[in-house]
């Protein structure tokens, strides 16, 4: 059997004369080898001067005319010490191309062989998929990642990606329809891989969420159903493929209704109305919730026209509490004061060792002095505050100009 010349170009680059290698993977890509790889995918047909010189320096080169000539060069020497004597590149005037009668074989050519018969018309599925199976064989990967950065090589495998991308999704499809689980399985990790390489592949997520229904595969339909559905409709601004939405109306039967999550959700704010907050006064949280629910006020004041105010309740005996009893009673006594002068719609959590911050939503920001001083009125009356001598410092500020 006479030699040929091998070069794979899809997962890697690597080329063989016969045994004998070329461009070994892994291997130091030069601009004699980046030439080789043009006149490949070139299919021996003629190239000229100007589309190489393009193609390998993009007008970085000052004697672009001159290179081409030491790249056509070099790479003769490479193709002559593999094959002495033999003929690889023909010269007619201002082009170069492989030898026409050169014995090749490119992983590139035959997959794009193999693709265009799986999607050609009037073939039986049976030959269409035997073709497809072949075509999916052979896409190994990324065309010549070595060469990922130049223009030329985009081009080249965004063509091939997207003949594969068809090629995919045509062998889901006619996978799905023999009925067999084998084949289903089959279809599901085409489709999986496939959208591993491109998640806006919109048509292979018809049979993906077909293979998923077939396989009883609730639980990834659920869980994978979101995310598909922001891809749709907040990404590529499409509605969902019919399938999609059947496989998950099939996953989620059975499953609790809205309303009986509601029920849920209500039984559990009657349970915190119970045991967690009092039936009056303000409502008390920690400072990680007074935090979070700032916005929300904030708002809620635009919206009534009144003004959001911010305030801190320190507690003091002559400027300084020193004595642990003395301070908890203290706080005892403040923390009945707040609940008895604030709302239930005023927010209030422990800020520090001797303090409270507080929310009010009001009408007028200088109805805070009525606050401040039905809260004094309100604590004088309770037991404690006179005994012990404490003394009230409160600071309030609308953080919000526009409140």
């Amino acid at each position: 059997m006479s030699a040929c010349l091998r070069a794979k170009l899809l997962g890697g680059f690597s080329v063989y004369w016969g045994d004998v290698p070329l461009v070994e993977p892994g291997s130091r890509i030069n601009k004699n080898v980046e030439l080789l790889a043009l006149l490949l995918v070139g299919d021996k047909q003629p190239l000229d001067n100007q589309q190489l010189m393009e193609a390998l320096w993009e007008g970085e080169a000052a004697n672009p005319a001159g290179a081409l000539k030491n790249a056509v060069y070099s790479l003769r020497r490479l193709l002559e010490q593999a094959a002495p004597g033999v003929s690889f590149i023909r010269t007619a005037g201002q082009h170069y191309q492989l030898e026409p009668g050169l014995a090749v074989e490119l992983d590139t050519a035959e997959f794009s062989r193999q693709a265009e018969a799986a999607l050609a018309d009037g073939l039986p599925d049976a030959e269409k998929l035997a073709a497809c199976r072949r075509a999916l064989e052979l896409y190994t990967g990324e065309f010549a990642p070595a060469l990922s950065s130049r223009p030329w090589a985009r081009q080249c495998g965004l063509q091939l990606q997207q003949l594969y991308f068809a090629v995919a999704e045509q062998a889901a499809g006619l996978l799905l329809d023999t009925g067999s689980i084998d084949d289903a399985r089959q279809a599901y990790d085409i489709c999986g891989r496939a959208l591993l390489l491109q998640p806006r592949q919109e048509g292979l997520y018809a049979p993906l969420f077909a293979s998923m229904q077939r396989l009883e595969m609730k639980s990834a339909v659920r869980s994978c159903y979101p995310v598909v559905l922001e891809l749709f409709y907040n990404q590529l601004e499409r509605p969902l493929p019919r399938q999609v939405r059947a496989a998950w109306r099939w996953a989620c039967d059975g499953m609790p209704t809205c309303q009986e999550d509601l029920a849920r959700i209500r039984k559990d704010f009657a349970v915190i109305r119970q045991q967690e907050q009092p039936a009056v006064g303000p409502y008390l949280c920690d400072y990680q919730n007074f935090r979070s629910l700032y916005p929300l006020l904030s708002r809620a004041a635009r919206r009534s026209g009144g003004s959001l105010a911010v305030g801190l309740i320190t507690l003091s005996l002559h400027g300084e509490v020193s004595d642990r009893k003395q301070l908890d009673a203290g706080m005892q006594w403040l923390v009945q004061g707040i609940r008895s002068t604030l709302r239930r719609e005023d927010v209030v959590c422990r800020y520090g060792r001797r303090q409270y911050a507080v929310m009010m939503i009001l009408a007028e920001y200088e109805d805070v002095s009525t606050v401040e001083q039905r809260l004094r009125e309100n604590l004088a009356l309770l037991p404690g505050g006179g005994e012990h001598g404490f003394v009230l410092e409160t600071a309030f500020f609308p953080p919000d100009p526009v409140c």
